[in-house]
């Protein structure tokens, strides 16, 4: 990983934007970060640890815990980092979560961890911004962006601090982390996946394979179990008895069947003879039924031979009908045709009488006439004189204007005066809150500054905090550690004494009277030992406890390495927090007053208010002014045009003098002429109305005359008619037999003659159905008795209940032979599965075990592996560590076992050449440390490029550590450095070290004041 741009905002001690340029300081190989103590140098390597994996780089701070106490409320705090893999260049973009204050409003909103990652290889660096970020791979997802630069780095965030980013405090953790944490770092970095793949699918076919013997064992028992044997002989002897009940039962289901089947035979003959008496009986009750209705039928032959009759006169009494409708009709018509009559007469009447009205008022048709002539020689007169007209309305309308734009340029004025006066006032105003708003930005600076210093000293004040209740709850898990480490002791003393116990009954039982004992050589065996359990079982038991011990031990020793670092961290915390002021009072308090006093303050806008009221009384005066000089104008116009208007009137009045003043108006004029004329067309309409009215009710009466005179004529014939039809009708009644009343009570039955007829046959067939079938089941029933189904009904079901009891009782001993059979069938087969997976776990379970490291070595197959690779490591690390040691020290890998108390393989240990003797990597001084973790970073740098394919190490970050060497060994270090840095890697240097910064020129210095830090580049010259 290539880091090319680095930009923090409201991040640290960093209150704005600050952007880390990488290019040219990555071009000089080695490069610096320098800087006062506190002024941000570390944020820096947290920045590039936020952006990559959402954490610092020391671990100790959350990224909500990063925002800077500089900046101001509405600014979020902000990461982004545009980076170099390979041939791809990704930007990544980080906001942790914070509290801002909210865009509206005087309040805070809560906004949660957000992340996005984007690739720009194909963006110039320059180009890169918020509005362009690149090509969105993963947006808005913190986890998703996490999944995303893991793949893309290829290390976790622990192995990144571990061998790219060393951060205080941490920069020896790989030279002196046991060998599994080591082994956990090394995997992250080489890829010995196809070992771990392989111990794992053993480890998974001995864990299948033992729980399929377990399973087997249990479903072989449990088969058995539910048959109510403990054994295979004795689920064979089981099923010898059931065979025997089969053919028992097979005998009696036979014998069953035999006495069923009679019986049934009996029972069906019985029903057949119950049967022909149930039919003989159903036809006697169905005869005599038939033979009760024959008077009904009779009856009803007689109401057919009445309605056939009727039938014969319908034609006759329907023309009869239908004449008598005729006349109705007709009488109808010629009542309607007299009151029409009538009515013509009454109408004829009252239109003469109106006639002679209209005739009489002939005078006032001639007088609407004269009206309207005059009307229209005045129209004439008022069109001649309309010049005049018009010119006095062009004036009067002219004056009208004038006194309107009067009247508007006086309010206008009055207006201006009263926007002046507001002006001034909203001037007035907006001075005393500029003043008032210089007076609270100089306070609200002096708050902020005293808040920074509280929430500083508020946060050490945690740290130690938090330090103490870690270190008690460190020093309580090392305390509890130790006594397991006790017991595990007492427990391997006991199963040694077992073992020594078990090899004397042994070698005891082998002694023989007079005999040499091939311990002491002694022929005399006074008190032999006895033999207290198997030796082998006393073997596992030691082996097992001894791990147990090794286990509680390292667990001891974590524990007491974790409390030691919690001292020193806790230390550091409370000589930081003695150097911190303590705040006069409550940080809640001082942040309560900043806010409230930010919500009321804006200096910006006081100035801005000033500005404008200034702008807006120039304007307001200068538009008093021109109103002014409008409103005399607008005086001077309105007297010129009244006296023209007064003018054109007279000129008028002159034309018209004769001309009433109601008529002088052209549209009333025009109105009363209208109307007159309206009035003379009105009185010759109703006159022409009237001559017409009375031409047409003349015609009218004529027409209604004849029409009357045709309807009696109609209403005469209809009645000669229908003498005629009612004689036709009473001779057909006469020629039948049949009366008026005789033929209205058959009419219902003419229309029911069909059905009535269909129900006298079906009565005679029935009859003749019904004799038919009385005379066969008599036949039938000749000479047969009655029989007791009962009885044989009861019979029969005994036998039936007896033939299925049997046959259900060789149903039972047929489905348990087949059961027991099948169960039998079962065992043998899981025995013999059982015996195959044994043979496979002896086989497979030993291998598991070698390759998981409980062999000779104490090494696991995955470690093996490492272990090469870390060689290589090593070989490269002391290329740098002998030059920097003058020859004095050389890295190695620790190959014996020891005691078994840890894995063998990856713990490391140093040759002094001084002494010719190896130790341990924590005797190391302060300085002697230094210089080996940074060429053990170096060195597994140079073998992570060459090996590990997709991880890249392209620059590395020691943050202090220079303090600890003389200025000789400071030299060497330095010089080796850039010497064997090489010339696709970069080392960046964080050291207040005056020395280092005068060696190495080329990288960044951070600088402090009271509003927050910046970063400045700085070139080699």
């Amino acid at each position: 990983m290539r880091p090319l741009r680095l930009t923090l905002q409201a991040f640290g001690p960093f209150a704005g934007r600050e952007v880390v340029d990488f290019r040219d300081a990555l071009d000089s190989r080695v490069f610096g970060i320098y800087g006062q103590t506190g002024a941000g140098k570390t944020t820096i390597l947290d920045g590039l640890c936020f952006a990559l994996f959402g954490e610092s780089s020391g671990r100790e701070r959350q990224g909500e815990e990063l925002r800077s106490q500089h900046a101001t409320p509405e600014l979020e705090t902000e990461v982004s980092l545009v980076f170099e893999v390979g041939a791809r260049i990704y930007h990544v973009v980080r906001k942790p979560r914070q509290t801002v204050k909210a865009k509206r409003g005087a309040g805070s909103v809560e906004r949660v961890h957000w992340a996005a990652l984007y690739e720009v290889t194909d963006l110039p660096l320059d180009e890169i911004s918020a509005e362009n970020p690149g090509v969105v791979l993963e947006e808005r997802r913190v986890e998703a962006v996490g999944e995303r630069l893991a793949a893309i780095l290829g290390y976790t965030a622990d192995q990144f601090r571990q061998v790219v980013l060393l951060p205080q405090g941490q920069f020896r953790e790989l030279l002196t982390a046991p060998s599994t944490r080591r082994s956990e770092v090394l995997r992250g970095l080489f890829d010995v996946s196809v070992y771990e793949r392989f111990v794992e699918r053993l480890k998974a076919q001995t864990s299948e394979l033992r729980a399929q013997i377990l399973q087997g064992r249990t479903r072989i028992e449990t088969r058995l179990g539910a048959e109510g044997v403990d054994s295979v002989d004795a689920l064979r002897g089981r099923l010898v008895e059931i065979a025997e009940q089969v053919t028992a039962g097979a005998s009696s289901r036979d014998a069953a069947r035999e006495r069923r089947d009679s019986a049934q035979a009996a029972l069906q003959a019985g029903r057949a003879a119950a049967d022909r008496f149930a039919q003989h009986e159903t036809a006697t009750a169905s005869s005599a039924e038939l033979e009760a209705g024959a008077d009904e039928i009779a009856k009803l032959a007689a109401r057919v031979a009445v309605a056939e009759k009727a039938r014969a006169c319908q034609n006759p009494h329907d023309r009869f009908e239908e004449c008598e409708a005729t006349l109705k009709d007709a009488d109808k018509a010629c009542s309607e045709k007299a009151v029409a009559l009538d009515t013509a007469v009454s109408a004829h009447k009252e239109a003469e009488t109106k006639l002679l009205a209209s005739q009489a008022a002939e005078p006032e048709r001639r007088s609407a006439a004269a009206e309207v002539a005059r009307l229209s020689e005045i129209k004439r007169r008022l069109e001649a004189a309309s010049p005049l007209r018009a010119a006095a309305d062009t004036e009067a309308e002219a004056a009208a204007k004038a006194r309107e734009g009067f009247t508007e340029v006086t309010e206008a004025r009055t207006r201006v005066e009263a926007e002046r006066d507001a002006a001034r006032a909203r001037l007035t105003a907006a001075r005393d809150q500029e003043r008032s708003a210089r007076e609270g930005d100089t306070k609200l600076t002096v708050l902020r500054q005293e808040e920074a210093a509280a929430a500083s000293h508020a946060s050490v004040a945690s740290l130690v905090a938090g330090l103490k209740t870690q270190l008690t709850e460190a020093q309580s898990q090392s305390q509890r550690h130790k006594a397991l480490v006790a017991e595990a002791l007492e427990g391997v003393s006991q199963a040694e004494a077992s073992v020594t116990a078990a090899l004397a009954g042994r070698l005891a039982a082998q002694l023989h009277e007079g005999e040499a004992c091939p311990v002491c050589g002694s022929t005399d065996h006074p008190t032999l030992a006895h033999e207290g359990g198997a030796a082998a079982e006393a073997d596992a038991a030691l082996e097992a406890v001894r791990r147990a011990w090794a286990d509680a031990d390292g667990e001891e020793r974590k524990a007491s390495q974790a409390a030691a670092a919690l001292q020193g961290r806790l230390a550091d915390a409370e000589a930081r927090l003695a150097d911190a002021p303590a705040p006069a009072r409550r940080l809640e308090d001082i942040a309560a007053e900043r806010a409230s006093l930010e919500a009321d303050l804006d200096l910006a806008t006081a100035e801005e208010e000033l500005r404008e009221a200034d702008g807006v009384i120039l304007k307001v005066e200068q538009a008093l002014a021109e109103a002014t000089q409008a409103e005399n104008k607008g005086r001077s116009s309105l007297t010129t045009a009244e006296t023209r208007a007064t003018e054109a009137a007279a000129r008028l009045d002159g034309a018209l003098r004769d001309v009433p003043e109601t008529l002088r108006d052209v549209e009333a004029l025009e109105r009363a002429r209208l109307a007159a004329v309206d009035h003379d067309v009105e009185l010759q309409r109703h006159h022409q109305e009237a001559v017409q009215a009375e031409r047409l009710a003349h015609d009218t009466l004529q027409r209604a005359t004849l029409e009357h005179q045709q309807a009696e004529q109609t209403l005469r014939s209809a009645s000669d008619a229908l003498k005629k039809r009612e004689a036709e009708f009473d001779q057909a009644l006469a020629r039948f037999g049949l009366t008026r009343d005789a033929f209205a009570e058959a009419k219902e039955d003419v229309l029911q003659h069909d059905e009535f007829v269909a129900t006298i046959r079906a009565h005679e067939d029935a009859v003749a159905a019904a004799r038919a079938e009385l005379t066969r089941t008599r036949a039938a029933i000749e000479g047969l008795q009655r029989p007791d189904l009962p009885s044989l009904e009861t019979a029969c079901q005994g036998a039936e209940t007896a033939c299925a009891e049997a046959e259900r009782s060789l149903g039972q001993a047929e489905n348990e032979q087949a059961r027991v059979s099948a169960a039998l069938d079962h065992v043998a087969g899981e025995v013999a599965t059982l015996e195959t997976l044994s043979e496979r776990y002896g086989a497979i379970g030993k291998l598991a075990e070698l390759s998981e490291g409980r062999n000779a070595s104490n090494i696991a197959l995955r470690d093996y592996a490492i272990a090469a690779t870390f060689d290589a490591v090593l070989e490269a690390a002391n290329q740098r560590f002998e030059r920097m040691s003058m020859g004095r020290f050389r890295l190695l890998r620790k190959r014996d076992v020891g005691d078994r108390r840890s894995r063998a393989g990856l713990d490391i240990v140093v040759l002094d050449a001084h002494t010719d003797q190896t130790r341990d990597a924590h005797t190391l001084s302060g300085g002697e440390g230094f210089l080996a973790s940074l060429s053990l970073a170096l060195g597994l740098s140079d073998v992570v490029q060459a090996e590990s394919g997709g991880v890249k190490l392209d620059a590395i970050f020691i943050d202090e550590g220079f303090g600890h060497l003389d200025d000789e060994t400071l030299d060497m270090a330095l010089d080796t450095l850039r010497q064997l840095v090489g010339r696709d890697r970069a080392v960046g240097v964080i050291s207040h070290v005056e020395a280092v910064k005068q060696q190495i020129p080329a990288g960044f210095e951070v600088r402090k004041d009271l509003r927050g830090s910046r970063v400045l580049a700085r070139t080699a010259g």
